[in-house]
């Protein structure tokens, strides 16, 4: 009995030697044809194996196959580096083909958008069966997945295509992360599908940007009806208060959020119950409204949000400037703008905002429409109603990076009370000239180291004047200076130099180093004395006043004609 067991035992033993080493020494290249032909039906197309075959047996069954093709030689619709399969036993046992493990190495694949919307990929055959794959552990490397539209032409390549998790069957359900490369740049994903009724699936799907802090979320139910696709559910594009990107670097950004209902089909995506949020939830900017994208040759965005009211004082307060005056909390909300990025598609943006709280006053009737197409932003038409019963419109385009945005284009004001306006725009209450109503018009450009306008033209109480003013701003290397130039036939010169003082209170504005002045006025208020065909030419420098010419044909009764330099270098 003894000797029977043990040659049984040894018995054993050489079987499971024989499994596991008698592999290695079987030329599996011999069976290359009998692989490409199981493969071949089983894919339900033809299958080469260009490289190595290896099997073993022990520990589990596992499969390695090496440079795969898949469909015609001369156009292949999938191509792998390497396959590596191990078999499940209990599966194979009963019949059924399952994967403990599939690992693909640099596979290469593409899927098209025909032009009747039909989604095609020559990557599986038409009579597949869907529920044939089952995988346990699936590891995708290196790969390349080539996105084409065939309506439009565009294409979309993506490298460095990378996924782990769990593979059920090709029909879901799916779980499990990876990232991919783009032109854009480098993106971190996560996919979870399960199947629903009538051949969809229900499906959440997560997209970050390696390089910036934002979250693109969308959950819902994706269906195929006659091979084109169709979704419907739910997404949410947010940037947190603060991220971890994938150099290490930490960073902090101020909040924003944009949410809806979407449904989407090959030809449109449709955004209703649309929420816009700016700032975190104790001082955010909120507006809701609807959006709609078109795709193919003519891909555009178009959407319409609107406000019963927003407090953007609120929305951009800091712990160190909590209450800032217009220009400044303007200037930070253009720069947030900016900050947003561009978008990929050219876009319309209309919105409507019934009252704005900014600088302390109230904004009202707020509307615009802005575009965005060639790289740039156009503002096509801004209007609101500021205080002093002032009437402000805007239209022009913009440019420049994020970090240094400008604006060309063209500006008007109205306002009856400039004297409230100044109060607003100023920020307190002080002693000021009364000024009749006042109106303004011309070409604007405005960044960040310059204001000019340029071709003036308006009313200051009911006298016209034209002219044209550059401010550019002070920086390291240089000083303020001021280019300007006015003529008008009646002028109030103390009211002008008023308001020009209160418009800079509280901006970047501060006494210009340099001045050239041109002035060509007839009747002329200066210092409460009135003067008749006031004419001048003047530079102000780091050297002294120059006065090319100065002529007042009556100052009070007396002429006076001035030529010469005034000499400030000295103490």
């Amino acid at each position: 009995m003894q000797t029977t067991l043990l040659g049984l035992g040894i018995a054993l033993i050489a079987a499971l030697l024989a499994a596991l080493i008698g592999p290695i020494f079987v030329d599996w290249d011999r069976y290359r044809t009998t692989f490409e032909e199981h493969a071949s039906r089983f894919a339900d197309q033809s299958v080469r194996i260009g490289g190595a075959i290896d099997v073993r047996l022990l520990p589990t069954p596992s499969i390695v196959l090496r440079d795969i093709e898949v469909g015609p030689r001369a156009t292949p619709a999938f191509g792998a580096q390497s396959v590596r399969m191990e078999l499940s036993l209990g599966a194979l046992v009963r019949g059924e083909w399952r994967a403990a493990a599939l690992e693909v190495a640099a596979p290469e694949i593409s899927v098209s958008l025909g032009r009747t919307g039909q989604l095609t990929t020559r990557a599986i055959g038409s009579n597949f069966d869907l529920d044939r794959i089952s995988v346990d552990r699936l590891t995708v490397s290196d790969g390349q997945l080539l996105l084409e539209d065939l309506a439009s032409g565009a294409r979309l390549a993506l490298s460095k295509v990378s996924f782990v998790g769990e593979l059920r069957s090709l029909a879901g359900p799916i779980k499990g992360e990876g990232a991919f490369a783009a032109n854009t740049g480098v993106f971190k994903y996560g996919i979870a599908t399960a199947r629903g009724a009538d051949s969809s699936a229900h499906v959440r799907v997560t997209l970050e940007p390696a390089d910036q802090p934002l979250t693109i979320e969308a959950e819902g139910n994706l269906s195929l009806i006659e091979r084109s696709p169709r979704f419907e559910g739910t997404f949410a594009l947010v940037r947190p208060a603060g991220a971890v990107l994938s150099t290490g670097k930490t960073v902090a950004s101020e909040p924003w959020k944009l949410s809806g209902k979407v449904k989407v089909d090959p030809s449109h995506a449709l955004f209703e119950q649309l929420e816009a949020q700016y700032g975190p939830d104790e001082r955010n900017i909120r507006l809701t409204g609807a959006a709609k994208i078109a795709f193919g040759a003519g891909a555009r965005l178009e959407t319409v949000l609107s406000a019963r009211q927003i407090d953007i004082d609120r929305a951009f307060a800091t712990s160190a400037a909590p209450d800032r005056l217009p220009l400044a909390v303007l200037r930070g909300l253009v720069e947030a703008a900016a900050a947003v990025g561009r978008p990929p598609i050219p876009l319309v943006l209309g919105f409507g905002i019934d009252t704005a709280t900014l600088g302390g006053g109230t904004l009202q009737s707020v509307r615009g429409d802005i575009s965005y197409a060639d790289n740039s932003w156009s503002i096509d038409s801004l209007e609101f109603r500021a205080p002093g019963v002032t009437q402000v419109r805007l239209a022009g385009r913009t440019g420049g990076e994020p970090t240094s945005p400008h604006f060309n284009g063209l500006f008007e004001l109205e306002a009856v009370d400039p004297g409230a306006l100044m109060t607003w725009v100023e920020g307190a209450d002080r002693p000021r000239t009364t000024l009749g109503a006042l109106r303004l018009r011309g070409e604007m450009s405005l960044g960040r180291d310059r204001l000019a306008i340029a071709r003036g033209q308006g009313e200051l109480d009911r006298k016209p004047f034209q002219g044209n003013f550059d401010y550019t701003f002070s920086n390291a290397d240089r000083r303020a200076r001021l280019d300007a130039s006015i003529s008008a036939a009646e002028f109030d010169l103390d009211g002008a130099i008023g308001l020009f003082r209160a418009a800079s209170g509280g901006s970047n504005f501060e006494r210009p180093g340099d001045i050239v002045l041109a002035v060509d006025l007839g009747r002329t208020k200066i210092a409460g004395v009135q003067a008749a065909s006031t004419k001048a030419n003047l530079r102000f420098d780091a050297t002294g006043l120059k006065i090319e010419r100065l002529s007042i044909a009556d100052l009070g009764g007396a002429a006076v004609n001035v030529r010469g330099t005034i000499d400030t270098s000295g103490a």
